[in-house]
């Protein structure tokens, strides 16, 4: 599984998912006051976003559309 969107109308404009996200997936709409998802390629399943929202707003896609990319080979 990997993000695929942030549910709009659950998401509450917390930010929690911009600020724990390490691969830098998710941007904020300052106008809409939401996240959402910009670089859903970058997605390194930690899932750290999933655990962290507090509203449950971060939908995941069944299957993994892109490669993962570690450090280790």
């Amino acid at each position: 599984m990997a993000v695929k969107r942030v549910i709009e109308e659950k998401c509450v404009g917390c930010k929690t998912c911009v600020k724990s996200c390490p691969a830098d997936v998710f941007r904020y709409d300052s106008e809409k006051k939401k996240a959402y998802v910009k670089y859903g390629q970058d997605c390194q399943l930690c899932l750290w976003c999933v655990t962290e929202c507090p509203a449950g707003a971060i939908e995941l896609t069944k299957d993994r559309e892109f490669p993962v990319f570690t450090c280790w080979g």
